[in-house]
């Protein structure tokens, strides 16, 4: 994904993404984002995806507050379990991307 890019990603997933394929994005995305909290590293910060970036563009695409409710409970925890943590910039987008992935 990060080859790829956002912005092809989500090009190409904005107008018709599966629950499961949103599904395994995501839980992609959190286990990288959940990597990244635990490494205090940071020489690997750069190779590490941003996770908020994703997020913002995620809760954008069309039918997603439809989709959001098909996604598994314990992966909607992951998410604000994570959003949670966050230490970084962006409260506001913190709190629209909370209450997009909210069940």
């Amino acid at each position: 994904m990060r080859d790829i890019g956002i912005k092809k990603i989500c090009k190409v997933l904005k107008n018709d993404v599966s629950a499961e394929t949103l599904e395994q994005i995501v839980d992609v995305l959190l286990q990288d984002g959940e990597a990244s909290m635990g490494n205090n590293s940071d020489s690997d910060d750069t190779e590490n995806i941003d996770l908020m970036k994703w997020l913002g563009e995620i809760i954008t695409f069309d039918r997603f507050s439809l989709t959001v409710r098909l996604l598994d409970a314990t992966l909607l925890n992951r998410v604000i379990a994570w959003l949670d943590a966050y230490s970084g910039d962006g409260a506001a987008d913190i709190q629209l991307i909370r209450e997009s992935f909210m069940p």
